[in-house]
């Protein structure tokens, strides 16, 4: 555009003169350019181009021509506009819909040159980044182009955007281009730790600052490999993110903690020789015990790595004595460690020992220990009451960051001291924390209501606290009751007894205190097990409706109680969405959103406009288990599928609602089929209780044409199919757009009518190029009907291209028992096994069928040797049945011989 407008301008006078009129229209079609241009610009300077609106907008399919528009008016004219547009710094690709590679790598082509961020996800082919990379780098070397941080991040490493195969190919030309690397939840494998330990001996690694490897699967070798790599080179590293990396995988055998060898390996490389530059190091989450956390405070202790700024040990194990705790204190010396401001010790289940908190804070503020301004620690029923009384009070000013996981009548101590402190130097700006995370259960027994009062009393503290502004440093608060033994307390208590008053007292109190000022900070509310009300959902929503909870990622008022009949319902539900509405960002921040087992179902329905408004952009975790849905709101849920509301849902529980009717299910499922997008994100889908088994063709046909492409779990016991459903789960098996990950599920016919034909199903795994789906472990067609010429078909249907080879390649059992087969329809099979073999096929039943030994001699003989390897189970009749009867007996002894010679053993 520019570019046109300065040729216009570049005519001579005597080319103006020689045609007037067409210098008058040359100049009109300028002025009307440049007007245009400036419209745009006015579009563009009001959009700001920041970083989330470009990022939100390049995501989505409809709306990437806006993004990328906005970034072409920036770059072909920032240099002619008068007024600046701020350009974004950091652009997140990570989760796009509907978007090819080619179309996000064409995106990344016109980022302004102040972009230092990308973060992309799995649908960046890696051929096409590869060619992006490389024009980076030329773009970059002719001084076109600062050096970029490029985050590589997906949620599941299952649909990861590098992995083993991926790694040796674009690591070597991504180094070079980068001063940040985030490879977080990318399952690198161990050809990818040693490409990128290849790269690091090449050199390539060298203006890398940020290395970040959190949950990037290294076991042992990808480890070793690492720091030896690293040992070699030296690298000017300034901050290394190790977290989340269990070195083997966690089961019964093995709790995934790290051996002596392993963590050697990383204390070796924790050297000025190996890394220099260290300022920050991260070990978050590596199940790391008491003599590895020996081993690291060696290293610290003899100043091997003096530059360490901040050192991260949450999660690890808890220390089981005072060894582990005894080096760390020792080791925190000043001519060790001189710049260390920032520790994180934060532990599973805080400190153990009723002393050892004391004895850590009180080592802390010894002269010799280093200057620090952020210590985060955790605390657990061992506290003691004068520790939590000084905390409060502000004793040990470096603790910033506080995780209390205490019974009720602890906290009350800590809080009372808080409440103490703030009163005291009120009109100080901040308070004594900046994050503090609360966990209380209160354990009650029969007979037993201190824990009660206790937990009360902690309501009411909070509540006097946050209308009062001084627990602005409040992240969490988790408060929930456990009736030892399994009873009631609303019954046990009585609806007009004192106690009762009292808990709806301090309810009230809480949730009053929630409107009264802003508590942004607060990502996480779980209240469980209170029988919260319809009153009690009210003063909640007037806190949503001011926007005092915009920053909440985890709302939980699930109620684990068998006798959920005195919690909030509809009432209630509407009062939070109608807050939720009138809220002009809604809960932009919220992440799961929790009703299980309350009577939140009823309210489903108002629920639903607040998704279609667009009020949860980020809500990946919808719990409605238990909740009293209705029809009605199964109806409504499948209205917000229709109009793209739960498209960034991860897990969705519908489960435990028997009640709901076949129809309302089927309804669901065809949204999903039949929304162009269907479900995008959902990984785990839980049905379990509920009538939606007997509906299992629509949602066989939603899995398997596409509209649940990141699906790996279904809880649903079986899907049961009838004779349209047969038709659907066909069509889906034809189509084969089965989610690639999607763990192992079953089909059965449903019973009670007549025979259903599944013809159409195998002529269907014949006409598929993959045949029957990876995750297809189960087919169960007891009673259907079944013709020899669809046997003949798939027999004749050639291999297909199956994850695992053949058409049958994962299935597990097979029932066919009472399908009509006779003697001619059971030698197809065995053709059909020989053709294409069934290397887990472990059952086959074929009972209930018009089969002579003769036919089952013909089976055999048909049967290729070593097709069905794992086969352990052949059955022609029920064991039971066979006794007293000849023939039958005879039968069955024959039947035994068939599993040799499928598994390809002689006996």
């Amino acid at each position: 555009m520019s570019g046109t407008r300065q040729e216009h301008l570049g005519g001579g006078q005597g080319q103006d003169c020689e045609i007037d009129g067409g210098g008058a229209q040359e100049k009109e079609t300028e002025r009307k350019q440049t007007a245009e241009e400036s419209s745009l610009f006015v579009i563009l300077k009001r959009s700001g181009l920041s970083a989330e609106t470009l990022s939100a907008l390049a995501r989505h399919r409809d709306s990437f021509g806006l993004a990328w528009l906005c970034c072409r008016l920036y770059m072909e004219n920032k240099a002619s506009w008068k007024t600046s547009v701020d350009p974004p710094q950091a652009i997140d690709l990570s989760e796009t819909i509907g978007l090819s590679a080619k179309k996000v790598i064409f995106f990344l082509d016109w980022l302004p040159d102040s972009v230092e961020e990308v973060k992309l996800g799995p649908r960046a082919a890696i051929p096409l980044f590869v060619r992006f990379l490389e024009k980076e780098e030329a773009a970059r070397e002719s001084g076109r182009r600062k050096r970029l941080n490029l985050s590589l991040q997906v949620k599941s490493w299952r649909q990861n955007s590098i992995g083993p195969e991926e790694a040796p190919i674009l690591l070597p030309v991504l180094l070079p281009s980068l001063e940040k690397l985030s490879l977080k939840g990318n399952i690198l494998g161990i050809e990818g730790f040693r490409a990128l330990a290849e790269g690091m001996r090449e050199g390539k690694a060298g203006s890398l600052k940020v290395l970040d490897l959190e949950e990037t699967g290294f076991e042992k070798e990808g480890l070793m490999v690492l720091c030896q790599a690293i040992k070699e080179t030296g690298l000017k590293v300034e901050e290394l993110n190790l977290s989340g990396n269990p070195v083997r995988p966690l089961d019964i055998r093995s709790d995934g903690s790290w051996e002596e060898g392993e963590i050697e390996a990383v204390c070796s490389v924790l050297s000025v020789s190996s890394l220099p530059c260290l300022r920050v190091l991260f070990l978050r989450g590596c199940r790391l015990g008491d003599s590895h956390v020996q081993q690291l405070c060696a290293v610290l202790g003899r100043g091997d790595v003096p530059n360490l700024e901040s050192l991260n040990l949450e999660g690890n194990l808890k220390f089981p004595e005072s060894t582990g705790l005894d080096c760390l204190v020792r080791a925190l010396r000043v001519d060790s460690l001189p710049h260390l401001k920032n520790l994180n010790v934060i532990t599973e289940g805080g400190f153990c020992g009723t002393n050892m908190a004391s004895f850590f804070l009180s080592s802390l503020k010894s002269e010799q220990c280093p200057p620090l301004e952020n210590v985060s620690i955790s605390l657990n029923h061992d506290a003691r009451e004068d520790v939590l009384c000084a905390l409060g009070g502000g004793q040990s000013p470096f603790v910033r960051t506080l995780s209390l996981g205490l019974p009720p009548s602890l906290l009350v101590t800590f809080l009372k001291a808080v409440l103490d402190s703030q009163a005291k130097n009120e009109g100080v700006e901040g308070g004594p924390f900046e994050d503090v995370d609360i966990r209380m259960t209160a354990e009650v027994w029969v007979g037993d209501e201190t824990q009660i009062q206790a937990l009360c009393e902690c309501l009411r503290l909070l509540g006097e606290g946050i209308r009062r502004g001084w627990l602005g440093f409040l992240k969490k608060v988790q408060a929930s009751l456990w009736c030892v033994g399994g009873w009631n307390f609303e019954i046990q208590l009585g609806g007009s007894s004192e106690q009762w008053v009292f808990i709806e007292e301090a309810k009230h109190a809480f949730f009053s205190s929630l409107s009264a000022v802003q508590v942004c900070g607060l990502s996480e509310l779980s209240i469980q097990d209170l029988q919260l009300s319809d009153a009690d959902m009210i003063l909640g929503a007037e806190g949503v409706r001011v926007g005092s909870l915009c920053g909440l990622r985890v709302l939980d008022l699930s109620c684990e109680s068998s006798d959920a009949s005195g919690c909030f319902g509809r009432e209630g539900m509407e009062a939070l969405v109608r807050a939720i509405l009138e809220n002009e960002r809604g809960l932009p921040s919220l992440e799961t959103l929790n009703f299980r087992n309350t009577r939140a179902g009823c309210g489903v329905g108002s629920l639903g406009s607040a998704f279609l408004a667009g009020k949860f952009p980020k809500l990946c975790d919808l719990d409605l288990r238990k909740s009293s849905l209705t029809d009605e709101g199964v109806s409504g849920l499948a209205d917000v599928v229709r109009g793209g509301g739960l498209m960034g849902v991860r897990v969705l529980d519908l489960g435990s609602h028997e009640l709901v009717r076949e129809s309302a299910w089927r309804e669901f499922f065809q949204a999903i089929r039949d929304n162009r997008w269907g479900l995008p994100q959902l990984k785990s889908l839980i049905l379990k209780e509920t009538r939606a088994t007997h509906v299992g063709g629509p949602l066989a046909a939603a899995v398997g044409r596409g509209r649940l492409p990141s699906l790996q779990t279904i809880w649903l016991s079986v899907f049961c199919l009838d004779e349209e459903g047969v038709g659907d789960f066909a069509d889906a098996v034809r189509v084969g757009k089965f989610p690639p990950h999607l763990q192992k599920v079953g089909f059965c016919l449903s019973e009670g009518g007549p025979a259903i034909s599944v013809d159409t199903l195998i002529r269907a795994i014949g006409e598929s190029e993959k045949g029957l789906p990876s995750s297809v472990s189960v087919l169960n067609l007891r009673g259907g009907r079944l013709e020899e010429e669809a046997l003949a078909f798939l027999a004749n249907s050639g291999e297909g291209s199956g994850v695992w080879g053949g058409r049958l390649a994962a299935l597990g059992r097979l029932d066919l028992s009472g399908c009509a087969i006779d003697d001619g329809k059971l030698k197809r099979l065995g053709e059909v096994f020989t053709a294409h073999g069934a290397p887990k096929l472990t059952c086959l039943k074929v009972k209930g069928n018009t089969i002579s030994i003769k036919g089952l001699t013909a089976f055999i003989d048909v049967l290729r040797p070593g097709c069905l390897p794992q086969l352990k189970q052949f059955l022609v009749e029920d064991p039971d049945e066979v006794v007293g009867d000849e023939e039958k007996f005879a039968l069955a002894i024959k039947a035994e011989t068939v599993l040799p010679t499928a598994r390809g053993s002689s006996h």
